[in-house]
């Protein structure tokens, strides 16, 4: 799984550059999440390019809420295609994260 980061002002921007997170690839999703944002209590990650989320997958992204608001943080999620955005309504977790259509609009909001 390849995953890129960059700041946009204060906020972490992290991108998933793959189309699935599940099982398989989970963990590394995991670490590199506690390394990055052990430094930066502002996170945007974009899911433009994942297409495929299983319960492990979900789980993880679960994870990295937690962590960062254990660690004095936010998690704010970006461009979820349909299929991953179905995913987040039967489970009800579109309940516990800010989901944003866009990456621009989720990187704005922690200006609030």
């Amino acid at each position: 799984m390849e995953i890129k980061h960059e700041m946009i002002d204060d906020v972490l921007v992290i991108r998933l550059m793959t189309d699935r997170v599940d099982a398989e690839n989970s963990e590394i999703l995991k670490s590199q999440y506690r390394r990055l944002a052990a430094q930066a209590p502002k996170v945007a990650m974009d899911l433009q390019e994942l297409e495929f989320l299983d319960s492990t997958g979900l789980g993880v992204i679960v994870f990295c809420l937690r962590f960062s608001q254990e660690n004095g943080g936010l998690l704010k999620l970006a461009n979820l295609s349909t299929k991953v955005r179905m995913i987040f309504e039967i489970t009800r977790a579109y309940r516990v994260f800010d989901i944003f259509d866009d990456l621009g609009t989720a990187v704005k909001s922690f200006a609030v």
